[in-house]
């Protein structure tokens, strides 16, 4: 894992020492890089997974340079580092993936670090998909929500872009391979990925494309638990 952090001040050392005692933990390697200028940012952005920014900048507004972020690598996890929460919303506004409040101890650190990787693994994770002569890479942040039909027995993933594909796999492997990410179980045949739940009607979910997916009283329970406390990370 590739961690950029961009910080005019040069003042890289207390956020430095807390990434490598995480990953020290986690007996993980990462190449951690340390740049003090936008035009050293540019060159590190393509091939990298997080990058740790101070929201205060003076070459350029944190707006501008989360944009630029986005449209070059839109797949990076983007976390702006502040001493004031009054700046959270300027992050809002510049493609941030997390904001963290200064000053972090090791343990709060590790507990937003943690979520990080985990959005990582969703954002940037998926598997290879061949239709016809073509093999295509389908992410797991692409997937609305997935479901099982009994006749024939397939799972059917349905995209965002409104594409439904088609495999011969049971849910249960959806659920073990998904297993972490924010993925839960609306009813026995269904497994909705919670970033797209925009509401509830009665006993169904309204995702933000705006299609009805039944919601069992047997999860509705557990399924409304997972939903609150995912809305919370947000």
């Amino acid at each position: 894992m590739k961690i950029v952090i961009y910080n005019e001040k040069d003042d890289f050392n207390n956020l430095k020492q807390n990434i490598e005692n995480f990953f020290m933990r986690k007996n993980v390697k990462c190449n951690i890089i340390l740049v003090s200028k936008t035009e050293d940012l540019c060159n590190e952005i393509y091939d990298s997974d997080i990058i740790f920014l101070d929201i205060k900048l003076k070459q350029i507004s944190s707006i501008d340079i989360g944009t630029m972020i986005h449209h070059l690598n839109h797949n990076i996890i983007l976390t702006f580092i502040t001493n004031y929460s009054h700046y959270k919303i300027d992050g809002y506004q510049a493609y941030m993936d997390r904001y963290l409040l200064n000053p972090l101890n090791q343990n709060q650190f590790d507990m937003e670090l943690e979520q990080l990787i985990k959005d990582f693994i969703f954002f940037s994770g998926g598997f290879l998909y061949t239709e016809g002569n073509i093999t295509k890479k389908i992410y797991y942040k692409d997937i609305l929500y997935i479901e099982f039909i009994s006749s024939p027995r397939k799972t059917q993933l349905h995209l965002e872009n409104g594409k439904i594909i088609s495999m011969n796999y049971p849910l249960k492997y959806w659920m073990n391979e998904l297993k972490g990410l924010p993925f839960c179980q609306s009813y026995k045949s269904i497994l909705v990925d919670l970033n797209y739940v925009a509401g509830f009607q009665e006993n169904d979910i309204i995702l933000t494309n705006n299609e009805h997916i039944p919601l069992s009283r047997g999860y509705k329970k557990t399924f409304m638990q997972e939903n609150l406390a995912h809305q919370q990370k947000q």
